[in-house]
C-alpha cells in the first residue's frame, strides 16, 4: 500500500467523505484531500497516521530533484493543464539536494525498544502501513508541506479547463494538527476509537498498523497505545503510546518529548485555505 493519501503518480481516485455525525460544513464540500475526512468548519483530518510507505514516498521524490529550490517553482504552477512529466524533467535537471535528501532520511542504523533495526522497520514491504517513527519535528513539517504541493500539483495535472478544476478546493494545506483539533476528532468520532485492537505483529513490533478501511468511505481510526502524534506544538505530542504507563480510561491527553522516538508519529490536518 502506497498510503492512503497517495502520491502524485498513483492518485487518479480521490476518496469520498466521512460521516459528519451532523455537523453543518460551512460550505458545500468538494472532493476530500487525500486520505482525509471533514473534521470541522474548513478542516480534514488524516484517518490514520503518516505510514512507512507514505515517508518513502517523500525521500523518493527528493532523490528525483525537489528540494527547497525546486518547491517555490511548484509553487508558483498553473491550476489546471500542468503535465506532470515535464515537472518530472524539471527536477531531474535541477537534480538531487544532497544535504537536503539527509536531513529528511530517517537514522536507519537505530535500534528500536523491540530489538528489530529501524532499517527493517522502516523498508519491509511487511510494514508498509505501520507508521512511520523516529521522525523529527521538523521532518514532519517538510513532509506536510510536500504533500500540500503534490497534492495542488495532481489537481492541476487531472484538470484540463477550469471546470474540471472547480471539483477539487482551490488551495489547501496540510498541516500537523493543534491538540485542540485532535480532541475535537477524538470526540467527534469516539465510536471509531478502537481500545482492544490486537497488534497485528505482536511478536516483532509494538506498533499497529493501519486499519483496514473501505477506500471509498474512509473513516477516522485511531488506536490508544500505538503512538502519540506531534502537534503543532513543539515537544508536545498527543494521545497515549505503546511506551505510555498510564492507566488513564481517557484518551484525550498529552505527552512532552525531547527527540523522535520510536512511540512517536504524525498525522496531518488538510486545512481549505480557499474554497
Amino acid at each position: 500500500m502506497i498510503g492512503l493519501w497517495l502520491p502524485i503518480y498513483f492518485l487518479t481516485i480521490f476518496l469520498t467523505l466521512g460521516k459528519n455525525d451532523g455537523d453543518r460544513p460551512p460550505f458545500k464540500l468538494k472532493k476530500a484531500p487525500p486520505g482525509t475526512v471533514w473534521l470541522k468548519d474548513s478542516l480534514y483530518i488524516d484517518v490514520e497516521p503518516v505510514t512507512n510507505a507514505a515517508y518513502r514516498d517523500f525521500l523518493r521524490f527528493i532523490e528525483i530533484g525537489y528540494s527547497p529550490k525546486t518547491k517555490d517553482t511548484l509553487y508558483k504552477i498553473p491550476s489546471y493543464g500542468v503535465d506532470l512529466q515535464g515537472i518530472f524533467k524539471y527536477m531531474k535537471k535541477v537534480g538531487v539536494d544532497k544535504t537536503y535528501l539527509k536531513q529528511m532520511t530517517l537514522p536507519r542504523e537505530v535500534r528500536l525498544s523491540w530489538k528489530m533495526q529501524l532499517s527493517d522497520y522502516f523498508e519491509n514491504p511487511l510494514y508498509d502501513r505501520f507508521p512511520v517513527v523516529f521522525v523529527t519535528y521538523k521532518m514532519a513539517k517538510e513532509f506536510c508541506e510536500w504533500r500540500t504541493l503534490i497534492t495542488m500539483l495532481n489537481y492541476a495535472s487531472l484538470s484540463k479547463n477550469p471546470k474540471q478544476r472547480s471539483k477539487y478546493y482551490t488551495k489547501i494545506r496540510y498541516r500537523l494538527p493543534t491538540v485542540d483539533e485532535m480532541t475535537y476528532a477524538l470526540t467527534k468520532f469516539k465510536d471509531n476509537i478502537y481500545a482492544n485492537y490486537k497488534i497485528f505483529a505482536d511478536i516483532e513490533t509494538f506498533t499497529m498498523p493501519a486499519y483496514p478501511q473501505n477506500k471509498k468511505k474512509l473513516e477516522f481510526v485511531y488506536f490508544p497505545r500505538n503512538v502519540a502524534e506531534y502537534t503543532t506544538q513543539e515537544n508536545v505530542a498527543f494521545g497515549l503510546s505503546w511506551f505510555d504507563r498510564d492507566t488513564t480510561e481517557t484518551y484525550i491527553k498529552t505527552v512532552t518529548y525531547s527527540r523522535p522516538s520510536d512511540w512517536l508519529g504524525f498525522r496531518c490536518v488538510c486545512e481549505i485555505v480557499k474554497y
